[in-house]
């Protein structure tokens, strides 16, 4: 991880949730990731209510699925996703409708290519850096949890999002232009 450039603080957050997670699994007789399966993951995540506020449980899934993915188990990484938790403040939207709209017809005349368009959503929706934004790739995106998860470039720590809707409205509205012959 310091290879990659992780902070520290994000090294001692990662190695907390797995130390948490590992101790737990030691805790049920279970003493090697060969006998962990998805239950494991989703009971670990539960069982955290008793000393975790539930809105807080978005940070722990957030340091908690990097090393679910070290480990190379895709099943321990579904089963997080399986869990539905989600960040408990919502992004507030920075584009009106007005504006949003002003996007879109920009977009479907063809005056801003699709791609700055969305380029532009996605910055004013999410508040993600420039650096971030070039560095995103679609493997960063899950699309079943509806998160985009990264590691800021600037500060090296990770970041987990709710996939922004902003575009939803807009895309609609777009597809329905184009059916009609208007861009």
């Amino acid at each position: 991880m310091a290879g990659r450039g992780l902070a520290a603080a994000t090294r001692e957050a990662y190695g907390r949730v797995a130390r948490g997670y590992l101790v737990f699994l030691e805790q049920r007789g279970i003493t090697g990731l060969d006998g962990a399966d998805g239950a494991s993951v989703l009971t670990f995540l539960e069982s955290l209510l008793d000393r975790w506020a539930k809105s807080s449980l978005f940070w722990v899934v957030s340091n908690f699925r990097p090393f679910l993915k070290f480990t190379g188990r895709a099943d321990l990484v579904a089963a997080v996703s399986l869990a539905g938790v989600r960040r408990s403040r919502p992004i507030i939207e920075v584009l009106g409708d007005a504006e949003a709209d002003m996007v879109v017809r920009a977009c479907a005349a063809g005056r801003v290519s699709a791609r700055n368009a969305a380029i532009t959503l996605l910055a004013v929706t999410t508040g993600l850096r420039a650096c971030d934004i070039i560095a995103l790739r679609l493997a960063d995106v899950d699309w079943r949890g509806q998160t985009i998860g990264i590691v800021q470039r600037k500060t090296g720590n990770p970041l987990t999002l709710p996939l922004p809707s902003a575009g939803d409205g807009q895309a609609r509205r777009l597809r329905a232009r184009r059916a009609a012959g208007h861009g």
